[in-house]
């Protein structure tokens, strides 16, 4: 996401560039060609240009319009998320207080805080519809522009590394040997202590009963963000795109498929 102030003109160049020079060239190309031969056969009417211009403006409007409403979608999840996170731990923290588990609280805590590390680095990760997978110049440049402007300006270790404080050897090994959703499997295991936490008679029925739904609501909204994730723009609109607007490089953020 560009974060700046002002849309600096080098920012352009380095987005645009490519196409600024060949799209100059050629319309060089053309003017000089037909201001020396006058072929007649290359001027092209008014009335087409406007009518494919005027279908261009709101086809561009609509692809902005869904591409800040699937920005702001997301960004409304993670929000989610965090204000779900603080009231668990919140709770946890208020409901054990006065029980002599501090150690099991700080396990559940730093569960949580893996959980994530791990849900980060699940939404991270390139789809196979997007340009990043592709083998030609395309997804070259778009394997480059990720390592400056998406995932690549992280540590490609900070995650291995977060697992590997927050949680015990035992569980990290378990973690580890998941082929499926390691984000979900660390749920399940915190809804695995809470329980015994209440079998155990340090949780109450009620303060079980709201831990579990602020769980759920963590889960519907690791779904949700999911869902994001993994639904492309139909194939139809982006090679609209690639055919009218030249658009070859919109990845706006690793979520957004194209």
């Amino acid at each position: 996401m560009y974060t700046h102030k002002t849309i600096r003109f080098k920012s352009i160049l380095k987005i645009m560039g490519f196409h600024l020079i060949w799209l100059t060239v050629w319309a060089s190309v053309v003017a000089l060609v037909f201001h020396y031969t006058r072929w007649r056969f290359m001027i092209i009417p008014w009335v087409p240009v406007s009518l494919i211009g005027t279908a261009v403006a709101f086809y561009v409007g609509f692809k902005n319009n869904q591409a800040y409403d699937r920005l702001w979608e997301g960004r409304k999840i993670w929000g989610g998320i965090v204000n779900s996170s603080r009231s668990f731990s919140s709770a946890l923290l208020a409901f054990l207080k006065e029980k002599a588990i501090p150690q099991t609280s700080k396990v559940i805590v730093y569960r949580h805080i893996a959980w994530l590390y791990q849900l980060r680095a699940q939404l991270l990760e390139p789809m196979p519809w997007e340009h990043a997978s592709q083998t030609d110049p395309i997804g070259v440049v778009n394997r480059k522009r990720m390592k400056t402007t998406g995932i690549g300006t992280l540590d490609p270790d900070l995650t291995s590394k977060a697992l590997l404080h927050h949680l015990s050897s035992t569980e990290l090994a378990e973690l580890q040997s998941v082929r499926g959703n390691k984000a979900m499997q660390l749920m399940h295991k915190q809804a695995e202590s809470i329980t015994e936490l209440h079998e155990k008679g340090h949780l109450s029925a009620f303060h079980h009963v709201h831990l579990q739904q602020l769980l759920n609501e963590l889960v519907t909204q690791q779904g949700m963000a999911e869902r994001v994730k993994k639904f492309p723009l139909p194939r139809q609109y982006a090679s609209a795109s690639f055919i009218f607007c030249g658009d070859i490089h919109p990845f706006p953020a690793p979520g957004h498929g194209q």
